[in-house]
């Protein structure tokens, strides 16, 4: 299972993911760089504006593979399924 199965599974819960999208889909400008980050229960979500990239890292898993780089509209489109 892929890193953002897990998340999928895992942590992302309506709620999650309409803040996701939501978030997604307006910038936060305001953090100077467009880059956002959230904090669930077991892995940290980060919104790269600027280079079209969601950075997925788990907090149970400190190895390489605890933390993967998705494209933007990749993850969001992952987001939308429902599962």
């Amino acid at each position: 299972m892929t890193l953002l199965e897990q998340f999928l599974s895992e942590d992302a819960t309506p709620q999650v993911r309409q803040l996701l999208l939501d978030s997604i889909a307006t910038p936060d400008r305001s953090q100077g760089q467009g880059v956002r980050e959230f904090t669930f229960n077991r892995f940290n979500v980060r919104i790269d504006w600027g280079k079209r990239v969601v950075t997925l890292e788990d907090e149970l898993d400190t190895s390489e593979r605890g933390a993967t780089e998705i494209g933007l509209s990749d993850f969001a489109a992952a987001l939308g399924k429902k599962g």
